[in-house]
């Protein structure tokens, strides 16, 4: 019993989306959307929508290095945004972790880092 236990653990584990692996193509770099809220993000770069993310998801964009406008909204309920600009860099990472804000339910907090 306590094998199957394990290997449905194994299995589990490996059923996760891990973005944290994503390497960008060459000659881009690439935005990493860390979604930790309940509610799934519409996500939107220069005004063009893009993939969304899931509660609790990420998800990685690939883009061309340069500035960009970047706009999350919650879907389905929630009423949170948050926009801001951000910079792609050749070859690497710049992750946005998304966090809900404690003082206002309008408002995603975002945290960037380059990686």
């Amino acid at each position: 019993m306590a094998l199957l236990w394990i290997l449905a653990a194994i299995g589990l584990a490996g059923c996760e989306s891990d973005v944290t692996d994503h390497t960008p193509p060459a000659g881009q770099g690439s935005l990493i959307v860390d979604n930790r809220t309940s509610y799934d993000l519409d996500v939107y770069l220069d005004g063009r929508p893009q993939a969304s993310t899931g509660s609790y998801d990420d998800r990685a964009y690939d883009l061309k290095p340069g500035t960009y406008r970047l706009v999350l909204d919650q879907r389905k309920g929630g009423s949170g945004t948050a926009a801001l600009d951000l910079d792609i860099l050749e070859g690497r990472r710049t992750l946005a972790e998304v966090h809900p804000a404690s003082w206002d339910i309008r408002r995603l907090d975002v945290i960037l880092s380059l990686d």
